[in-house]
């Protein structure tokens, strides 16, 4: 249960209201996974690069929306994490 409490922490630190438990896991729930897989990714990975005077998120989304719009002919628009890929849309692309 250690890992779940450092990342309710850092959750909690960063604003994010979700907290993970283990039978989430152990229930399969994929939305919560995903999401907590997603908080690592950011905690270790994207939050410690910054490019120029971009974020390395800031930078994650402006790459993605590039590329989206490329292979969708600019018929998919990105604009953030959360709602632009709710209906699997830009994922897909």
């Amino acid at each position: 249960n250690i890992p779940l409490k450092f990342i309710n922490s850092f959750l909690h630190e960063v604003g994010i209201r979700n907290s993970y438990s283990a039978e989430n896991i152990l229930e399969e729930n994929l939305t919560l996974i995903l999401g907590m897989t997603w908080s690592l990714i950011l905690r270790y990975n994207v939050s410690q690069i910054s490019e120029g005077d971009k974020t390395a998120k800031e930078g994650l989304l402006l790459w993605a929306k590039t590329k989206i719009a490329e292979v969708s002919n600019g018929k998919v628009d990105v604009n953030n994490f959360h709602h632009s890929w709710q209906d699997g849309i830009a994922f897909n692309c």
